[in-house]
């Protein structure tokens, strides 16, 4: 990595840029770490625009750590649904039931005490610290290693921890040339409104300093090795009921790929194992199935591709239905997308 030339000028110049053109978003009213929390673990995964609603309801429904340390699981998971990836929800109580029950209700201010936290990484932890409580801690995401690998034309690849880490190193010596709260959420905004995978850089305000930019190769930048393709599940959707009077839901195994949450009757294998896994489960007898239409939902590594089963049962079977708006728990997004389809 080649140092910058002018790095105390840079700094400057994109903390000035910040102060003066950043978006006002509701977690930038605050110095509250716990509604920082909030806000980057929403962030994760999910756009900007989709989290800022979730977010102002979470916050009226848990004002405070100590509200949602309380909050059973099911009603964190319910404020949650529609946002995806769930493990974030289950952390974020984790972690609140700990800054409670372990730390008196304060949250801890050194990055090594947040890392101790549930799920709580290195990014989430050197935003808290640099953003609510003011260290010098940067945080490296994305958006960070996309600006600085253009900046300093750093061609190393960025998927390696260790190349990220030496980034971490660097980033330290720059953010005491300011405030870290701006400088931390200034490259984040860089990255999210210009500095983008086609960059606008006739609008960026450290241009001068982009070593990328001089040589018109901000396309090459940042290096990263592909990840391996994601693989292919297929499963059997049983629908067991209509839309009259409810639907059958089974809860998800606890641990696990959407752990807890309620789905309709799912299984792998062929349509006849799903369909005998389907009668051991529920204590009754298929007389009849017929295929719908298909669902694909895509995971960070995995992909389901779903087909959606109409069921008829043998008898009268005493079974549990549920209309979507009444239901015991919280749906997963991949079943939500069937349910709405039948809709249509």
């Amino acid at each position: 990595m080649n140092p910058l030339n002018h790095p105390k000028k840079f700094v400057h110049e994109l903390c000035d840029w910040y102060r003066t053109n950043k978006r006002l978003l509701p977690f930038r009213e605050t110095r509250d770490p716990y509604r920082i929390l909030v806000s980057e673990l929403m962030l994760q995964q999910t756009q900007m625009d989709t989290v800022i609603p979730y977010y102002l309801r979470f916050i009226e429904q848990f004002p405070n750590v100590h509200a949602l340390a309380a909050a059973p699981s099911e009603s964190v998971l319910k404020a949650w649904e529609g946002l995806g990836y769930y493990r974030r929800a289950r952390y974020l109580h984790q972690a609140a039931q700990a800054i409670v029950h372990e730390h008196g209700g304060h949250f801890p201010e050194t990055l090594t005490a947040l890392r101790r936290l549930p799920g709580i990484g290195d990014y989430t932890a050197g935003a808290l610290a640099s953003i609510a409580f003011n260290q010098p801690t940067p945080a490296v995401d994305g958006n960070v290693i996309r600006v600085m690998s253009r900046v300093l034309a750093d061609a190393r690849d960025f998927s390696r921890r260790k190349t990220v880490r030496e980034l971490e190193c660097y980033l330290e010596q720059l953010i005491r040339y300011d405030t870290p709260a701006d400088f931390t959420q200034a490259l984040m905004e860089l990255g999210a409104l210009v500095c983008q995978k086609k960059p606008r850089c006739d609008m960026c305000p450290v241009k001068t300093h982009c070593r990328a930019f001089a040589t018109d190769e901000t396309n090459d930048y940042p290096v990263l090795t592909a990840k391996p393709a994601k693989t292919s599940q297929a499963y059997h959707v049983f629908l067991l009921g209509d839309h009259q009077k409810g639907y059958v839901f089974q809860t998800r195994p606890e641990h696990g790929l959407l752990g807890g949450l309620l789905q309709l009757p799912q299984y792998a294998g062929t349509l006849a194992q799903a369909q005998a896994s389907l009668e051991e489960d529920f204590g009754l007898e298929v007389s009849q199935t017929e295929s719908l239409f298909s669902v694909r939902h895509v995971f960070t590594h995995i992909i389901w591709e779903m087909q959606v089963m109409a069921t008829t049962l043998a008898g009268t079977p005493t079974l549990d239905y549920h209309q979507l708006e009444n239901l015991p728990g919280t749906l997963s997004k991949a079943h939500r997308k069937i349910l709405d389809r039948l809709k249509k």
